[in-house]
């Protein structure tokens, strides 16, 4: 097999077309594709970041994640694990998109400390709701999951 180098500027038209292309690779024959695609895939993680997520996430390293996770945040929820994330990235999602970070901690499942039934992420009001009438602020939240937050890679 001939190896065969090939230029083209990456813009938003051809950048998903090319990670399509490089998934597809990278479930053929992993270990051809890894060595080089990192410095690749930092430029589209930087540059590119939901397209990045959306069909190329499983080429990503979890830092490359992290910076696609801060880029853009909503697009990250849905591609990122939840283990993956850092506490560099939560604390910018607590400062930068509040609501995104509201949505994160819901995933993680939180119970009412009142009924033991989940609560539910109130994007209006920021805070969190229970069927039984409970209001739980996030700070509370984050309390109540403890060790699920502070238990995380650092970067």
């Amino acid at each position: 097999m001939e190896n065969i180098e090939l230029k083209l500027t990456l813009t938003s038209d051809n950048v998903r077309i090319l990670l399509q292309v490089l998934q597809y690779i990278n479930g053929t024959d992993r270990k051809k594709l890894v060595p080089e695609y990192t410095k690749l895939m930092g430029v589209i993680a930087d540059r590119f970041s939901e397209d990045a997520l959306t069909y190329g996430h499983d080429l990503l390293s979890d830092a490359q994640k992290n910076t696609c996770a801060r880029h853009n945040p909503d697009t990250a929820l849905r591609y990122v694990p939840n283990e993956v994330l850092t506490v560099e990235t939560l604390e910018y999602w607590k400062s930068e998109s509040p609501d995104t970070y509201g949505y994160f901690l819901e995933q993680l499942h939180p119970e009412c400390p009142d009924c033991d039934e989940p609560l539910e992420y109130e994007s209006l009001t920021e805070d969190f709701r229970c069927c039984c009438g409970s209001v739980r602020s996030i700070t509370e939240v984050e309390d109540l999951l403890g060790d699920i937050l502070t238990k995380r890679p650092e970067k």
